[in-house]
C-alpha cells in the first residue's frame, strides 16, 4: 500500500494510521435511540461515538456469519482488512475528497495567530497539519469506508483459505520485481495501464503491446461492485463499451522465471504477497498496471467439505444473449484427458464435465443486458 513511516529515523518501521473510516457527520448524521425517563427518544449523532459503533455492528454481524460458516471469529482482524483490499477492492468505497487537517493547540489570547473556540470556550491556534485524501489508501481515511456485503464475502473467502485452502500461488517464491512460477499454468494478461504499453513479460518471453484504457473503464473495484442485486442496471449499460486494452493470454511452466517491462523499463511487484496466493499478480502501481491471472478457478469450499452448491453469481454487460457452463477440469492450463482448450474435441469434453446447475441442466442464461442474476452449481469438490 505504499506506507513509509515519517518523521522517524531512517531505518525504522512503523504502520499507518487510520485503518479504514466510517459516515461521521457533516450533512449526514446517525438516528441514534436512547430511553429518557423512559421515553423512547431518536436523537442525531456523528463523530467517532457513531462511527466506531457502526463498526463494531458489523463487526458482530460478520462474526454471525462466520459462525453459520462453521468458521471462528474475527478477532483483531485489522491486518487481513489490508489484505481484503488488495484481493476484493470492491470491499471498500475509496474516500478521495476531504483531509484531516483540523489540529490546534490552546493558546492565550495573545498568541500569534489564535482565534476563539466557541465550542471550546477557549482561544486556539490551528496548525495546518494534516493529511489530504487521495485515490487508494491515505492518512485520513485509510482503506476508505466498508461495503458490509463485499467486504464479509472477502474476510470469509481470506479466513476460509487461511484455516483449509488449496496450497496453488501462482509464484512459489519472489522478490519485489519477479518470481519462480509455482506450476504449469495458462495466464490471461490485462493492462490498466491509462496511456498502454510494450510489455515485456521477462523469463518468460512473451510480448503484448497493450493501448490505452477510457477514463471510466471497468476496474477490478467496479466489476466486484456490479457483483451485487441492488447495483444499478442503468449504471453497467451507461459503462458499457469503455474498454481497458484488449487482454491478452501465455502459457508458462513451472520453474520460469517471471517479471516485466514497461517500454523497456523494469516494472515492480504490487501487493503480491496480498494476492500471489489467489490465483493473480500486478505489476506497477495503484494507478495502473499489468495484471496476470488465472483463468482457471481452484475451488476452495467451506471448511474443505466435499459435495457442497456452489453460488455462480452474473451481471450480463453484453447487449446480446450470452450463456455460461462450467466444467471441471485436470490442471491450471485446462486440460480435460490430454485434450488443450481449442483442440479437436475439447467442447464435447468439457460438456461432459459441465457442473449441474440447480434446478437442471448445464448451461446458466444470462438475465439479460445489465441485469443480475444468482443460482447454484452442485456437486463441487475441494480442490
Amino acid at each position: 500500500f505504499g506506507l513509509m513511516p515519517v518523521n522517524v529515523s531512517n531505518g525504522k518501521t512503523g504502520r499507518g494510521i487510520p485503518d479504514v473510516a466510517a459516515l461521521g457527520g457533516g450533512s449526514m448524521f446517525y438516528y441514534v435511540l436512547y430511553y429518557l425517563q423512559g421515553d423512547p427518544l431518536y436523537s442525531a449523532n456523528a463523530g467517532t461515538s457513531s462511527a466506531t459503533p457502526m463498526w463494531a455492528s458489523l463487526t458482530a454481524q460478520m462474526d454471525a456469519i462466520f459462525h453459520d460458516i462453521g468458521l471462528p471469529n474475527l478477532g483483531f482482524y485489522n491486518d487481513i482488512l489490508y489484505q481484503a483490499a488488495a484481493i476484493s477492492p470492491g470491499a471498500f468505497n475509496d474516500v478521495t475528497l476531504g483531509n484531516n487537517i483540523s489540529s490546534y493547540f490552546i493558546a492565550d489570547r495573545d498568541t500569534p495567530y489564535a482565534i476563539y473556540d466557541q465550542a471550546l470556550d477557549r482561544y486556539i491556534v490551528p496548525t495546518g497539519l494534516g493529511y489530504q485524501s487521495g485515490e487508494g489508501y491515505d492518512l485520513t481515511t485509510g482503506l476508505g469506508t466498508p461495503d458490509g456485503l463485499l467486504l464479509t464475502r472477502a474476510l470469509a473467502t481470506i479466513a476460509n483459505h487461511e484455516l483449509y485452502g488449496v496450497d496453488a500461488p501462482v509464484l512459489s517464491s519472489h522478490d519485489t520485481v519477479s518470481g519462480t512460477l509455482d506450476a504449469d499454468q495458462t495466464l490471461l494478461v490485462q493492462s490498466t495501464l491509462a496511456n498502454g504499453a510494450s510489455v515485456a513479460v521477462n523469463g518468460v518471453g512473451a510480448q503484448f503491446q497493450f493501448g490505452g484504457s477510457s477514463s471510466i473503464a471497468w476496474d477490478a473495484r467496479l466489476a466486484e461492485k456490479v457483483m451485487q442485486a441492488d447495483f444499478s442496471p442503468d449504471l453497467v449499460r451507461l459503462l458499457d463499451g469503455a474498454p481497458q486494452a484488449m487482454p491478452g493470454s501465455m502459457q508458462v511452466a513451472a520453474g520460469q522465471s517471471m517479471g516485466m517491462s514497461f517500454n523497456n523499463s523494469q516494472a515492480a511487484l504490487y501487493q503480491a504477497n496480498n494476492t500471489n496466493d489467489y490465483g493473480f499478480l500486478t505489476w506497477g502501481s495503484s494507478s495502473g498496471g499489468v495484471t496476470v491471472a488465472r483463468p482457471v478457478l481452484v475451488a476452495e469450499t467451506p471448511l474443505g467439505h466435499d459435495d457442497v452448491n456452489a453460488v455462480v453469481r452474473i451481471r450480463q454487460n453484453g447487449v446480446y444473449d450470452q450463456h455460461l457452463t462450467l466444467y471441471r477440469v485436470d490442471d491450471l492450463s485446462g486440460h480435460i484427458g490430454g485434450l488443450a482448450p481449442g483442440d479437436a474435441g475439447y467442447a464435447a469434453a468439457a460438456a461432459g464435465r459441465a457442473y449441474s446447475v440447480v434446478g437442471g441442466g448445464t448451461v446458466i442464461n444470462g438475465p439479460g443486458y445489465g441485469q443480475f442474476s444468482q443460482t447454484q452449481i452442485t456437486d463441487v469438490d475441494h480442490g
